[in-house]
């Protein structure tokens, strides 16, 4: 068993670390912790983002080699790859001979440069230690070195977590390190804690019923109603506050300084992991500052080479990217930074809290002793009230102990912060080198765009770090400072209730008795009035503090606001980008780019000279392979493989065969796809004519019922509410088919997404800072974001503000309240002064300590009324957190929905295009044999390569049939082994002889398991292909299992039907209304069982499938 020392700490989640010579960008999360010597791991499945075995690409002997590269290999070897392929003859054999190991070596240290973030601090002091060895030590490392820091790091995480957060997180946890593997803690990390702090979470709250008032009784019990973790955790992080002051409780010094404490603990964590974050960053940001910087030097030594110019450039400009990486990493930093000082201050505003009630109980503790000096009877009050301000004397030091702790936690807050400004500037100084590089690039004729934009990139992300480490530094002075004097006045609140404490024993013993009592009944009564005023002293402060808290989070928000910004700002240049590409169903001349375009005409002009086809013919293959249609990309692929006659026959005839193929393949797709048969029909049509025809039917997807079906579609859209739309379609409407057709292709898009820009822009200045940052956001990113943000976004983003609300006024109804109670101890204490001074008969005395008591009397009434308005507004903004809760998880939930489908249509085009892809490499290797035999015949390289030309046209013109589930019916067939079956047609099914003779046979090769009698069809119960089929399994033993027979184990073979009737005798257990088969299968899935109540899905034992 494995148990590690005990300690808390908060994981680190979300910091995006980079480093080195090229980027590296992933998620982390591991504190360190004190802990034991991890003790040997057993080893499984890789963790997500880490190595399985890693092992370089193979090196290239010929061209097809060096395309493998290029498509296979990291950011260094694709670009010295695609400049060798796309060069003269000795480029190529350079890159053969010298130029593929340095590019295969980078990449190495790129793959180990990446994992740095991955694990926590063990995993990144291996991370760099490789860093700094031999590419032979890198990539050992990558194998199988990575594993025992990870693994270290992971049980120092969980470690952490022992202890202090909950009986069942600690349970949960210890569990997971017994187990000793990597799964264990990877499943912990990822599911169990949160499943076992939902259920601590629970207890707490079960464990507030009857410990406090009517409001907090009803909200505790609303919470344990609802019953979902985020309802539970909104209750025990503002719901209790606010019901506690809607209950008028002033919180007692023990609540108080167990806050403090908390705080004060969870201020240190903060600092722990905002410190590891700048220290990652710095030393990223410094490795790809040097990175930059020597490519930039290669570069400019590059002079008039344009192929080394644009090689040093790219590296370069991935030096670059590593160092905004590297800035983001930092600013992540500073925030951690900013949340740690926020979170001191708030430690700091509990102990000055704790501070005010411990002199609230002094002075109770000296009116006490003045009543007694007086009065006899009042000694057991005197002795209660000393015990009282004993205990608060004692609590008082706590507190102050946890003001000392939070301002330690600032001043290394401060310094996190001071250690992230070094990150930006590596960032810029890298940015500053990437330019440079750009600039010789640009002067050697090498396209400089790359190099420049990460060099904006750097730049931009640069100044956000900067930004965010000034606000951090500047806010970690501040929650020092409030923390050195809330430890002052914690020591001092101490003292003083110490003192009162004695004078109260004193009292009490010689109740009545004192020869002066009078005389001492004043003196004790002026010792309250003090105690009590430096209670209030303590309350203001904690007043103060808690302000220095909310700028804190105001200051907080903005940077992560200016965050987000930058991100969405990235994300609408990609979107850029991506808009400019066409969609996936247009036909492929329509899908070529500006520049493609250029090449291929260029190349394939009437009489250009064949080194200006082969040269310009292969730069636009390299293009053609990331943009192209499955088919398109293959014929790409084969040109960029072959020789020169392979190229000029590619631009002779092959690319036009390649982009027929994959224009009949999208035909194809829609036809079987089509939700009206006419569509289907026009599809078919198109599909048995010429490529013209099935072009022309892409462009327009024209059928003879398409304009009443649009019409009938864009009167569906008539949505007063969105005014674009509204108008778009309405012009549509009354304009012709044409229009009515652009408008339901592009027009409803650009309408909705303006009505969407309008309607975001709308909540701006209607809600707080988390509306208007999340609303600017969606305004400066990506199309799609203000629609998500329209959606589900601005109800969680209202959630916030409405929960940061109620927060804030509890925290003052709190705070108000115990100005109230020093207010009210100082009227008390001034009452016993005036009684004992008329006692003395000081009559003018005793006016003035009248005087006193009235006025902290009224002042105790504005502090109740006060702190009654602010219980009052924490309620009604809690109601409406709670709303917008609601409100915001329905969105949520449509959203999800909608998404369901839309990853249902993509599932299905993305199945279309392997099929295509598979049917293109089918095509490609006939291809090849055809090249191969023509060679071996005897024939030119010309002749070869129009002979492979022939046999590619062949295998291209073989009709497309849709396979198994992309059927209308979206119902197919399945086996064990990959091949599909074609279209499998009805005779097919019936024979049990044919494919489906063999138990998990399936597709065209049957399957590997053990053979049977087959399966007899019923004609009338199952759809097949749009013939009616369902399987009577009489002979066939449907629910055959590999291995053992359990509920989750079962039918994992090919079988997509309806099993119920198959297994109702085999199974005692078998329930046929409990359980059913899926149905439809698409894609590549295996059949499988639902039984309803499990939490997932089995398919074959490799899938699980959701419906």
């Amino acid at each position: 068993m494995v148990k590690l020392a005990r300690g808390r700490s908060r994981a680190r989640f979300g910091l995006v670390m980079a480093t080195a010579v090229v980027l590296g960008t992933g998620v982390c999360g591991a504190p360190v912790a004190a802990a034991a010597a991890p003790a040997a791991v057993t080893a499984d499945v890789p963790p997500t983002g880490m190595p399985a075995g890693y092992e370089s690409p193979a090196p290239a002997t010929d061209r097809a080699g060096v395309v493998r590269l290029m498509t296979e290999g990291g950011p260094a070897t694709r670009r010295a790859a695609e400049a060798a392929l796309t060069g003269t003859d000795q480029d190529l054999q350079a890159f053969l001979s010298t130029g593929q190991g340095p590019a295969l070596d980078v990449d190495v240290t790129f793959e180990v440069a990446r994992m740095i973030g991955l694990g926590g601090r063990k995993l990144d002091e291996a991370v760099q230690k490789a860093l700094d060895s031999s590419v032979a030590d890198q990539r050992q490392f990558l194998k199988s070195g990575w594993q025992e820091p990870y693994t270290a790091d992971q049980q120092l995480r969980i470690g952490s977590m022992l202890g202090g957060d909950g009986r069942n997180l600690e349970a949960a946890a210890q569990k997971a390190l017994n187990a000793n593997t990597v799964a264990a803690f990877r499943d912990f990390l990822a599911k169990g804690q949160f499943t076992a702090r939902e259920a601590d979470d629970w207890m707490r709250v079960s464990q507030m019923l009857g410990s406090g008032g009517a409001n907090l009784e009803r909200a505790a019990q609303d919470a344990l109603d609802d019953g979902t973790w985020p309802v539970l955790q909104d209750f025990l992080g503002a719901g209790q506050q606010v019901a506690r002051a809607r209950d008028k409780e002033a919180a007692d010094i023990a609540t108080l300084t167990g806050q403090a404490q908390a705080a004060g603990k969870w201020a240190q964590a903060e600092t722990k992991a905002a410190n590891e974050a700048a220290d990652w960053a710095v030393a990223a940001s410094q490795r790809a500052k040097q990175a930059a910087e020597k490519a930039a030097q290669e570069t400019e030594a590059a002079h008039g080479n344009a192929v080394q110019a644009g090689l040093a450039a790219g590296r370069a400009a991935d030096a670059a990217n590593g160092a905004a990486a590297a800035a983001q990493a930092a600013t992540s930093a500073a925030n951690d930074a900013h949340k740690a000082a926020g979170v001191a201050a708030m430690a700091a505003a509990r102990a000055a809290s704790a501070s005010a009630a411990a002199g609230t109980a002094a002075s109770r503790a000296n009116t006490a002793a003045a009543a007694a000096a007086r009065n006899g009877g009042d000694a057991a009050a005197a002795r209660k009230a000393a015990e009282t301000a004993r205990d608060a004397a004692q609590r008082a030091q706590w507190a102050g102990e946890a003001a000392g702790h939070a301002a330690e936690a600032s001043g290394q807050a401060k310094t996190a912060a001071q250690s992230t400004k070094s990150a930006g500037a590596n960032a810029s100084a890298a940015a500053g080198a990437a330019e440079a590089a750009g600039r010789s690039a640009a002067a050697a004729g090498a396209d400089a765009g790359v190099a420049n934009r990460a060099a904006g990139q750097a730049r931009s992300a640069a100044a956000t770090a900067s930004r965010a480490a000034d606000s951090a530094e500047n806010l970690a002075g501040q929650a020092a400072t409030a923390a050195g004097e809330a430890r002052q006045a914690a020591n001092a609140a101490k003292a003083n209730a110490e003192a009162a404490a004695l004078a109260a024993d004193e009292a009490a013993a010689s109740a009545g008795q004192a020869h002066d009592a009078a005389r001492l009944a004043r003196a004790h009564a002026d010792n309250a009035i003090k105690a009590a005023d430096a209670s209030t002293a303590a309350a203001e402060q904690a007043s103060r503090v808690e302000e220095t808290a909310r700028k804190a989070e105001a200051d907080a928000l903005a940077a992560r606001a200016q965050q987000d910004r930058e991100a969405a700002k990235a994300m609408a240049a990609k979107e850029k980008e991506q808009q400019d590409k066409a969609t996936w169903n247009a036909a492929e001349q329509d899908r070529l780019d500006a520049e493609t375009r250029k090449l291929l005409d260029e190349a394939a002009a009437p009489g250009a000279p064949q080194a200006d086809v082969v040269a310009k013919g292969r730069k636009a293959a390299v293009r053609l392979i990331s943009t192209g249609g499955p088919w398109t990309r293959d014929a790409a692929t084969a040109a960029l493989a072959g020789g020169e006659a392979d190229v000029v026959e590619y631009i002779r005839a092959g690319r036009a065969t390649a982009a027929e193929a994959d224009d009949r393949a999208r035909a194809a797709h829609l036809a079987a796809t089509a939700g009206k048969p006419a569509m289907k029909q026009a599809a078919d049509t198109a599909l048995a004519g010429d490529w013209e025809a099935v072009k022309r039917f892409l462009r327009e997807q024209d059928y003879s019922s398409r304009d009443a079906d649009n019409s009938l579609r864009i009167g569906q859209m008539l949505d007063k509410n969105r005014p674009a739309t509204y108008r778009a379609a309405q012009a549509a409407l009354d304009g012709t088919p044409a229009d009515r057709q652009a408008f339901l292709e592009t027009g409803q898009y650009q309408a909705a997404v303006s009505d969407d820009v309008f309607q975001t822009g709308q909540t701006l200045g209607s809600g707080g800072a988390e509306l208007e940052a999340a609303a600017q956001t969606a305004l400066e990113g990506p199309t799609w974001l203000a629609r998500s943000f329209l959606e589900v976004g601005q109800y969680q983003a209202r959630q916030r503000d409405q929960y940061t609300e109620a927060h804030v006024n509890a925290m003052h109804a709190m705070l108000e309240q115990a100005h109230q109670a020093a207010a009210k101890a100082r009227a008390d204490a001034a009452k016993a002064g005036e009684s004992a001074a008329r006692a003395q008969g000081a009559a003018q005395d005793a006016d003035v300590y009248a005087a006193w008591a009235g006025q902290s009397a009224a002042k105790a009434q504005e502090w109740a009324t006060q702190a009654d308005q602010s219980a009052n507004t924490a309620q009604q903004c809690a109601n409406r957190a709670a709303q917008s809760a609601k409100t915001a998880r329905a969105a949520s939930a449509s959203a999800n929905k909608d998404a369901t489908k839309a990853a249902g249509s993509a599932k299905q085009a993305n199945a279309s295009a392997a099929r295509a892809s598979a049917s293109a490499s089918s095509a490609s290797a006939a291809a090849a044999a055809a090249r191969n035999s023509a060679l071996a015949a005897g024939k030119d390289a010309t002749q070869a390569a129009q002979a492979a030309t022939d046999a590619y046209r062949a295998a291209a013109s073989k009709p497309q049939q849709p396979a198994p589930g992309t059927a209308q019916d979206n119902t197919g067939w399945r086996g064990y082994d990959p091949p599909t079956l074609g279209g499998g047609a009805a005779n097919d099914v019936l024979n049990k002889n044919g494919a489906f003779g063999n138990r998990g046979g399936g597709g065209a090769s049957g399957g590997a398991e053990e053979p049977s009698d087959g399966c007899t069809m019923a004609p009338d119960r199952y759809l097949w292909f749009g013939a009616d089929f369902r399987p009577a399994c009489a002979a066939h033993d449907r629910c055959y299992s590999k291995g053992s027979t359990t509920d989750r184990d079962i039918c994992d073979e090919w079988l997509a039907a309806d099993i119920r009737d198959a297994c109702t005798n085999k199974y005692d257990w078998w329930d046929p209304n409990r359980y059913v088969c899926a149905g439809p299968v698409t894609s590549i899935y295996y059949g499988f069982v639902r039984k309803l109540g499990w939490s997932h899905y089995e398919g074959s034992g490799k899938n699980d499938i959701p419906f």
